[in-house]
């Protein structure tokens, strides 16, 4: 169902997926985002760095300690990589 009318969006803060951000900031939030992106950066680099020395199945094991409520499910190898994805 189409919305009717207008919408009007305020936007305080944008993270932008490559950490540039944009907006007033008036909640000064920026350094809590600024933090979660780094840390998700390091966290992804440190995976990668498993996988390149100890391979797929240590990777998956740690990811598995790490959030062991997560399915995991390995990447069918005829789909081409994502953006994100550690290959």
């Amino acid at each position: 169902m189409p919305i009717q009318g207008e919408i009007e969006v305020n936007l305080d803060l944008v993270v932008f997926e490559n950490g540039r951000m944009w907006g007033p900031n008036t909640a000064k939030e920026h350094l809590v985002f600024k933090g979660m992106h780094k840390g998700c950066y390091r966290e992804r680099d440190r995976l990668r760095r498993l996988l390149l020395a100890k391979g797929e199945a240590a990777l998956i094991e740690e990811v598995s300690r790490l959030a062991p409520a997560t399915a995991l499910v390995p990447a069918q190898r005829d789909t081409p990589p994502g953006p994100h994805d550690f290959r």
